[in-house]
């Protein structure tokens, strides 16, 4: 029985002008880096919605999922951790919350 390979291909969708395809900052990064479409602010002890103009097209066996980078988590910025699902293929957005 031979084995086949399955495509683990994303699509990646961008919906606004601003909007900037994930990118890896050093080889063998296993996350990508997503973008702002807009300038934010977070005051101190609020959370506000940052979105990335980023959509995804994903095989139904996987997902994508969001993780606050360590050097925020230093700063008190932290996001709202996601599971983004196959099926969604709405605008990627996270809640930024600043602990300062």
């Amino acid at each position: 029985m031979s084995k086949q390979k399955k495509s683990r291909q994303v699509g990646i969708y961008l919906s606004h002008t601003d909007s900037k395809i994930p990118t890896c900052a050093y080889t063998g990064d296993v996350g990508y880096d997503l973008y702002s479409i807009e300038d934010v602010t977070v005051d101190p002890g609020c959370v506000q919605l940052v979105r990335t103009g980023v959509h995804l097209s994903m095989p139904r066996d996987i997902f994508a999922q969001m993780c606050t980078r360590s050097s925020y988590g230093k700063q008190g910025i932290i996001l709202h951790h996601g599971v983004i699902d196959s099926g969604y293929t709405g605008e990627i957005s996270a809640w930024v919350m600043n602990l300062a």
